[in-house]
């Protein structure tokens, strides 16, 4: 019982970190940032009163050391038309340069602010080496699924790219792939057995070379089912005589019908 719950505590530790800024709009992430490019990926509206027919990018630079809040640079809107899904890389910037970004949805209405402001810097040869983080925790669908945050992947290379592994059952259980080559940003992960340990890992490729994994770029052991049972409630002790103690509990988990304590 106390290996679950350190397990959980580690957990919850790691869920802990999220975004506290205040937004009007859906969050707007980097997906990839490369010497020369930015890869944004923003949520497709849904249960929108009026339809979204594209979206389109709009961004600028901001200069160093420049107010920008005062005397902002205007928007200019990224070539691509016609934009049908959520996710677009802008070409062409400058390395080591840092820009702001924004999406807007076009309706029957016309077009409209979609996503808060981003502000992302591009990557410079003299960026790296980069260490690969963890990552992160953003919460649990089912018993069996589970929702990760990766964090932006960086690179000058175009073989560059990073691949999400799985291990099951502690440090005894084997690592392996999950998926090939991943981005930035959340992803869900199915399949997974309910009443058993998990972790993921990010690895990264140069030319088709798998680096070594280093250290801190897993997750601490998760169980599938962290956020949504009574596992780390205290019991509950009521006297029943002189001598002697009823004990109730609610750490039952939906997850594990025939668990025991």
């Amino acid at each position: 019982m106390r290996a679950v719950v350190a397990l959980l505590c580690a957990s919850i530790a790691l869920a802990a970190a999220a975004d506290t800024e205040s937004s009007v709009g859906v969050r707007l992430t980097a997906a990839s940032a490369s010497c020369n490019s930015i890869t944004l990926r923003w949520p497709a509206a849904v249960g929108s009163a009026l339809s979204v027919l594209e979206y389109g990018v709009w961004f600028r630079a901001v200069e160093s050391g420049s107010a920008d809040a005062n005397e902002p640079m205007p928007m200019q809107r990224y070539a691509a038309e016609g934009l049908a899904e959520s996710l677009v890389e802008v070409g062409g910037l400058k390395a080591g340069a840092r820009y702001a970004f924004e999406v807007r949805a076009r309706t029957s209405e016309g077009w409209h602010m979609y996503t808060d402001s981003l502000y992302e810097t591009t990557m410079a040869p003299s960026d790296f080496p980069l260490p690969i983080l963890a990552p992160e925790v953003r919460g649990f669908v089912d018993c069996s699924t589970i929702r990760l945050s990766l964090p932006t992947l960086r690179f000058c290379h175009a073989s560059t790219h990073i691949a999400l592994e799985y291990r099951r059952g502690g440090p005894d259980g084997d690592w392996q792939m999950m998926r090939e080559r991943v981005l930035g940003g959340d992803i869900e992960v199915g399949g997974l057995q309910a009443d058993a340990v998990h972790e993921f890992r990010l690895v990264g490729f140069e030319q088709a070379t798998e680096a070594r994994p280093a250290a801190g770029s897993s997750t601490p052991p998760i169980l599938t089912d962290l956020f949504s049972t009574h596992l780390l409630d205290p019991p509950r002790a009521r006297a029943t005589s002189s001598a002697s103690f009823d004990i109730a509990w609610d750490g039952d988990s939906p997850c594990r019908p025939e668990a025991r304590w």
